[in-house]
């Protein structure tokens, strides 16, 4: 659902929603071993109004996420996580794209896990 601008009287995105997102996610099991692949999609969402025009914009992302797990027994797994394989950006801008508010990048980030159950 829509919101009104207060600046223009237009109906704009609720601050936070993105029209269109989408989330695929591939997985496979098979004895000790196992691989999740997470590709996720969002186009770009209102992050807040400001006044004069200065409406800011949040860019849309593709982030591909991967984790692959190997499992020594039932008490004992091991776990490598990468997240956004795709080095996405955090951008946001005032109402066109060329008028950049901040870029935080967060870059690609890897995990290993050693897990125990008892």
């Amino acid at each position: 659902m829509d919101s009104i601008s207060d600046n223009t009287n237009e109906p704009i995105a609720l601050p936070g929603t993105s029209d269109n997102s989408a989330n695929l996610v591939a997985y496979f099991e098979k004895g000790p071993f196992g691989a999740r692949v997470a590709y996720t999609y969002r186009e770009d969402f209102l992050h807040q109004e400001g006044a004069e025009g200065f409406v800011e914009f949040t860019e849309g992302t593709e982030i591909i996420d991967l984790n692959l797990d190997w499992r020594f027994n039932d008490q004992w797994r091991l776990r490598f996580s990468a997240y956004n394989l795709t080095d996405e950006q955090r951008r946001r801008y005032f109402v066109r794209p060329h008028l950049m508010s901040d870029i935080r990048d967060d870059g690609r980030s890897y995990v290993v896990e050693l897990r125990a159950n008892f």
